[in-house]
């Protein structure tokens, strides 16, 4: 049941259940921000405007594809041993914790991530990209990433 989400999500859920018959699993932050579906390791993920994730590494070694449907991603990579500034690396490098919120980086940390899209060793810089539909975005395994929905 998904009533605590929008009627557009309700309708969602309806149709990809009834083409696919996929398990469909909800996760509700903040007002439904997220609506994962998985099948064979397969997500959809959804979410309103200005919504995202927080830094993070994918787990367990993996690698990520991502290809929007409707609207648009915008990302934020920095290369493996590279934390974004204000994120904490894991001990053993699989994982970053991120003490702030996503708002609060983006006021406390912006300027020092703009002055890393210029580090003299290009290795180390941060990539920036939008994704719209008609993309793929490949996410090799270790990179730090951030997304937002535009």
């Amino acid at each position: 049941m998904v009533t605590t989400c929008s009627q557009n999500l309700a309708i969602v859920v309806q149709i990809l259940d009834g083409q696919y018959n996929l398990k469909i699993c909800i996760f509700i932050e903040k007002s439904c921000h997220y609506l994962i579906v998985e099948r064979l390791r397969l997500r959809l993920i959804v979410g309103p405007q200005r919504s995202g994730s927080a830094f993070h590494i994918d787990p367990n070694a993996t690698h990520a594809w991502n290809a929007p449907i409707r609207g648009r991603k915008r990302w934020i990579f920095y290369p493996p041993g590279v934390p974004p500034p204000g994120v904490l690396p894991s001990s053993n490098g699989d994982d970053v914790i991120m003490p702030v919120s996503v708002g609060e980086w983006y006021l406390s940390f912006w300027d020092e991530h703009v002055k890393n899209r210029n580090n003299k060793d290009k290795s180390k810089r941060p990539i920036e990209c939008t994704v719209e539909p008609g993309s793929i975005l490949f996410v090799p395994h270790g990179w730090v990433s951030h997304e937002m929905y535009l």
